[in-house]
């Protein structure tokens, strides 16, 4: 079970899951108007180091007057999305890009998935909460990440904060996300 916390602080933090967050795939200028796609994400972790969130935090809580230390300041977040486990195991979880997944994950009783659950899969990060949190179990899959501007989340952090994993759990999957975006990568995709 993933311990989580509410936070009622106003700052952004690592381990802060948030709701309908949108990835901006691109946007361009067909014929005089903008053409935006977005792909929407029902849930995100936030995946940032939290001494950086925090030095930002402290910097945009100054007084007017005060001295910015512009460089303190965070254009962008990490954050990985949280997939619904039984649709990750069907392969499924994406089948609104048109995307065909692997289906490795489909038996409960096999390695692949008892792998999976025990967060022993290097790529994958399994989460499930207790029934006062509103989500489902799920799967963070590290080769999914993006960015979204930091200011986008102070803005829509009173509507769609859920809530923040406990620091434990939070070092745990951030460790994890770090050491898999740091592995030597070999020619055939290990």
């Amino acid at each position: 079970m993933t311990n989580s916390i509410k936070r009622n602080d106003g700052q952004v933090h690592q381990g802060d899951i948030y709701s309908d967050i949108d990835y901006i795939e691109y946007a361009e200028v067909i014929d005089g108007r903008v053409e935006i796609s977005k792909i929407r994400y029902q849930y995100v972790m936030v995946l940032s180091q939290e001494c950086d969130l925090t030095q930002d935090f402290t910097e945009r809580q100054k007084e007017a007057g005060m001295s910015i230390t512009h460089d303190k300041l965070l254009q962008s977040v990490i954050v990985v999305p949280m997939f619904n486990y039984e649709q990750f195991r069907t392969g499924s979880h994406l089948s609104n890009l048109g995307y065909s997944m692997a289906t490795d994950y489909t038996n409960p009783n096999k390695t692949p998935a008892k792998t999976l659950k025990q967060n022993n899969n290097p790529r994958y990060h399994y989460l499930d909460f207790d029934e006062s949190i509103p989500i489902v179990p799920s799967v963070m899959d590290f080769k999914r990440f993006f960015t979204i501007d930091i200011n986008t989340l102070y803005r829509i952090r009173n509507d769609r904060y859920v809530c923040s994993v406990d620091t434990l759990f939070r070092e745990r999957a951030s460790q994890r996300f770090a050491n898999f975006l740091s592995r030597i990568g070999l020619p055939d995709g290990r």
